[in-house]
């Protein structure tokens, strides 16, 4: 099926670089109602449709807060483009959405645990991209060690996307700071995100 996404301007500039062949880090920032975790939504949804047998992921720190918040707005954007529950199970139990294509979703917490200092949970994951929403809330190490699980599935280019609002933590330090003095790496962009960029802000 198409999938008739009309992004705002940050949003399709945000899509360039999750759909090219170059970027495999894609940090979204700025205050609340700037469309990210709608982007991130859809954008998972359209990649799990478009290449079967595809293994996503969507984090947050906190389980209960990912499905309270991003979770609803997963649903709103299949709603939004026709996909009906009959085209997907989700799993409550395990957290996992799975597509008539074979292609899934997980669903994770990214908090720190004492019982898991290492992310453990993380390691056997297979992974062919994910999408952290509020990474400023997350532990830098989990993202870290998120990342040496993408790009196991499919024959995509692994792509992780991180949502989030200003904070002087490791987002800071990984894209604001470096965006500013214009020093990315080759393989990391910064979309800066507003709410006045959003036309659907009310």
């Amino acid at each position: 099926m198409n999938i008739d996404f009309k992004p705002n301007k940050k949003q399709f500039q945000a899509w360039e670089y999750l759909t090219d062949d170059i970027h495999t880090e894609i940090g979204y920032g700025g205050g609340a109602h700037g469309g990210k975790s709608y982007l991130g939504c859809i954008w998972i949804v359209t990649m799990c449709l478009a290449y079967p047998k595809t293994g996503w992921l969507i984090g947050r720190r906190e389980l209960t807060n990912l499905k309270k918040t991003t979770l609803k707005t997963l649903f709103k954007a299949m709603a939004d483009f026709g996909i009906t529950d009959k085209m997907f199970n989700f799993n409550q139990q395990n957290n996992i959405i799975t597509f008539g294509n074979g292609s899934e979703i997980f669903l994770m917490d990214l908090d720190y645990k004492p019982s898991d200092q290492l992310y453990t949970r993380l390691g056997g994951l297979e992974l062919t991209g994910a999408f952290i929403d509020e990474s400023n809330e997350c532990p830098e190490d989990a993202i870290g060690t998120l990342k040496t699980r993408l790009g196991r599935r499919g024959d995509l280019k692994p792509k992780l996307l991180e949502t989030f609002n200003p904070s002087k933590n490791h987002v800071y330090k990984r894209y604001y700071k470096p965006s500013v003095e214009n020093t990315l790496p080759p393989h990391r962009v910064f979309i800066r995100a507003l709410a006045t960029d959003n036309p659907f802000t009310t």
